[in-house]
């Protein structure tokens, strides 16, 4: 006697499930796959998706975002933390490389530093500070740092467009 009743309805039908065993197991294969080519040299091209270059990808060197103001005809340093805080201990967003890279994202960034810094600066600028990691050392001193302009920003001028047409 079958203890299963004649009406089983179960949620993925008779038919399906053979197809969706092969591909949730193909989908495994390939993310295993991936995940032994991860920290390769020459990671293959079909490999893409399956890794994230975040966590993935040592990076060789350190990155840090720093701004000045031009306030009353002099260029002044400011702290970027202190004007856009953050809540996690991985920093703040604008120093990823994708914000860091992105035109549209600094300009952003740029017209509201414009906004909140409290001296209202005539101009904005950002850099991209970058020093080679120390391999095996807790310490991690700046040494050989390059600066790379990222935007030079008129307060007065420029104005950035946000979706819906907004204007900042």
């Amino acid at each position: 006697m079958s203890t299963v009743p004649e009406t089983d309805r179960r949620t993925t039908p008779r038919w399906l499930r053979v197809p969706v065993v092969v591909v949730l197991s193909a989908q495994l294969v390939y993310f295993l796959a991936c995940f032994h080519f991860a920290m390769a040299k020459e990671i293959p091209e079909w490999a893409y998706f399956g890794h994230w270059d975040m966590f993935t990808q040592p990076g060789r060197s350190h990155h840090v975002v720093e701004g000045e103001a031009y306030v009353s005809g002099v260029w002044q340093a400011f702290d970027p933390s202190a004007l856009f805080t953050y809540q996690w201990g991985s920093g703040p967003r604008y120093a990823r490389s994708a914000f860091r890279n992105s035109p549209g994202r600094m300009a952003v960034l740029a017209a509201s530093t414009c906004g909140r810094h409290p001296d209202k600066p005539e101009k904005v600028r950002y850099y991209d500070v970058s020093w080679s990691k120390t391999i095996g050392s807790f310490e991690q001193p700046r040494r050989n740092e390059k600066k790379k302009p990222l935007i030079e920003w008129d307060c007065t001028k420029q104005h950035v467009k946000l979706p819906l047409g907004r204007s900042m």
